[in-house]
């Protein structure tokens, strides 16, 4: 049988679609889509989408990955269109089509009461997705807003005010109201979402929300710290290093921003070939930085009391990483003619080593 998907063409026997009469091709409904002109049968559907229906036909089982780049409500609609019942999805595929089925296990789990999980649902909605309603789109802003007056303070209080004294230090009340404010709202929107999030567990196992309770633990920590007047050197040293963690209040922005959340899942799909990639520039640098390594040290013109500035292998891989990054410092360069050759070629493979994420991402 011929079949017009969309404008592609596909062929696959009837024998394999007779297997499932209840279906749309399998049945005698599809001959409402025959085209006498063309003999084939035609249908305005996804071509890709397409595939994984041809590959049930022939296999039995439909599978869909949770690594594809399809989306998945659209292979949803597939199903519903040629009429494959969800039984037919195989089980380790199941996860990734019946959203509906998992969100009442979780809610299971966590013993959540189905009278008042509507006033949650529209919570959860409320505070993520900021298309839900013109409330919902105020309040984006109003977080973003939050999230970069306090990103600025947190790099102007390290400026200089007076003498030996940052601004930090010198409007340290002024700061600490603004800091105070900025992690109200911070820990009012992570309590709200914890809160009304359909499963707690996906909750805290989500990377993005450990870095925001990361972000807000240092101003907790240094409230109890003043509030007890701890002269400990132990915890004052893990406050001053907390407080780093603050800049990670920046992540906040990129739940706000579908470009770069796509960004993230792009690179996080091609993980596996971004991870080949590293490797073999890792293996590179560490080719090169031996090589040039010994031709500084073996065929060096200069005086003796003055000896190479690649001392070791491992000193030659700051020069071999920042001429693969084409950054070149100039720090450290090689001063042999064989060398200068070497670091070229190291700093032209390196520019097309660069180059083979982009179409990767792309591509996912």
């Amino acid at each position: 049988i011929k079949l017009n998907v969309g404008g592609y063409q596909f062929e696959i026997l009837k024998d394999n679609l007779k297997k499932y009469p209840d279906t749309l091709l399998g049945g005698e409904r599809k001959k409402y889509f025959y085209d006498d002109d063309r003999k084939e049968y035609f249908f305005d559907r996804d071509p890709i989408m397409f595939k994984y229906i041809l590959d049930f036909y022939r296999t039995g089982d439909f599978h869909i990955s949770n690594k594809s780049p399809d989306c998945i409500e659209a292979i949803s609609d597939e199903l519903a269109f040629f009429g494959i019942p969800k039984e037919f999805v195989s089980s380790c595929c199941c996860e990734n089509i019946d959203f509906e089925h998992k969100m009442e296990e979780e809610l299971d789990d966590e013993g959540l009461d189905p009278a008042s999980f509507g006033r949650k649902e529209k919570l959860y909605e409320f505070l993520t997705n900021t298309k839900s309603s013109c409330a919902a789109s105020m309040f984006s802003y109003f977080f973003v807003l939050v999230i970069v007056v306090n990103i600025i303070m947190i790099n102007v209080e390290t400026l200089e005010c007076a003498i030996s004294k940052s601004c930090g230090e010198y409007y340290e009340n002024t700061f600490f109201i603004i800091d105070s404010f900025c992690v109200a709202v911070f820990t009012f929107e992570f309590g709200a979402r914890l809160y009304s999030c359909p499963s707690r567990k996906a909750f805290i196992k989500n990377g993005t929300n450990v870095i925001d309770y990361i972000g807000i633990l240092p101003y907790y920590i240094g409230i109890f710290e003043k509030i007890f007047e701890s002269n400990n050197v132990q915890l004052e040293f893990l406050i001053t290093a907390l407080r780093i963690f603050r800049i990670f209040r920046v992540t906040k922005l990129a739940r706000h921003s579908d470009r770069f959340m796509n960004l993230l899942k792009s690179i996080r799909d091609a993980a596996g070939e971004l991870g080949g990639i590293l490797f073999s520039f890792l293996a590179l640098m560490i080719m090169f930085s031996s090589v040039i390594y010994f031709t500084e040290q073996k065929m060096s013109d200069g005086p003796p009391n003055k000896p190479s500035q690649f001392s070791s292998i491992p000193a030659a891989f700051w020069y071999t990483l920042v001429t693969m990054t084409t950054l070149g410092y100039g720090d450290i360069v090689p001063v042999t003619f064989l060398g200068k050759i070497i670091g070229s070629m190291c700093a032209l493979i390196g520019v097309l080593l660069l180059a083979l994420p982009v179409p990767i991402i792309e591509e996912k």
